[in-house]
């Protein structure tokens, strides 16, 4: 039988790189977790075999529908809509909570450092994942589980980095790092590491 994997975030940068790299490997069904099934996106994935199911991570009940039945689950919280640390970390609480109720066998959270724990100081769009982290660590059990964390996204400077021309003509990136290094990645590389790792556990550990 072939199994289903959940991805929320699946019309969106993170989660629609995954839906996608899961449909080119064929082994999965997809289902992606969208608010809107009427959105352009979700009608594009849907035509293209995706199970398209709204949800809300704000609502735990309307999860219950999106995680029934999944083998794995991409679980992908978004603290910019709102920017709101405490909401985002209970949105990841509710996906938990309903990925062990629902017997997910392999959780894969898009997650980041507590920095907070770790050093003393906030810094909320990590801490706000890294408590989400906690809770899993705590709550998990058996259910295998792995957090993804990514650096920044190379695309950023075509939209939220964009460089702004100054008044003499030059261009500055408006980033508080420098003279030092910056890590990154392309986002549509991150569809395959995220795929790469529940086919490791599905097929080479058979969990």
């Amino acid at each position: 039988m072939v199994r289903l994997v959940t991805v929320f975030g699946a019309t969106g940068a993170q989660g629609g790189d995954v839906v996608k790299a899961l449909l080119a490997g064929g082994k999965f069904k997809v289902r992606g977790v969208t608010r809107s099934v009427e959105s352009e996106k979700a009608k594009k994935l849907a035509s293209q075999g995706v199970e398209m199911v709204e949800a809300n991570l704000d609502e735990p009940e309307s999860l219950h529908k999106a995680i029934a039945g999944s083998y794995g689950v991409f679980l992908l919280t978004n603290f910019w809509d709102g920017m709101d640390a405490d909401r985002e970390t209970q949105q990841g609480k509710n996906a938990v909570d309903v990925c062990l109720e629902k017997g997910v066998k392999h959780l894969i959270f898009s997650g980041l450092e507590n920095v907070q724990k770790m050093h003393a100081f906030a810094v909320d769009h990590f801490d706000s994942k890294g408590r989400v982290e906690d809770y899993i660590k705590e709550k998990a059990g058996s259910m295998i589980w792995t957090s993804v964390r990514i650096a920044g996204y190379f695309n950023n400077f075509l939209t939220l980095w964009k460089p702004k021309k100054q008044d003499d003509g030059s261009y500055v990136i408006d980033l508080a790092m420098e003279g030092k290094p910056m890590y990154g990645m392309d986002v549509e590389d991150f569809g395959e590491c995220v795929a790469s790792k529940i086919i490791f556990i599905a097929f080479v550990l058979i969990v």
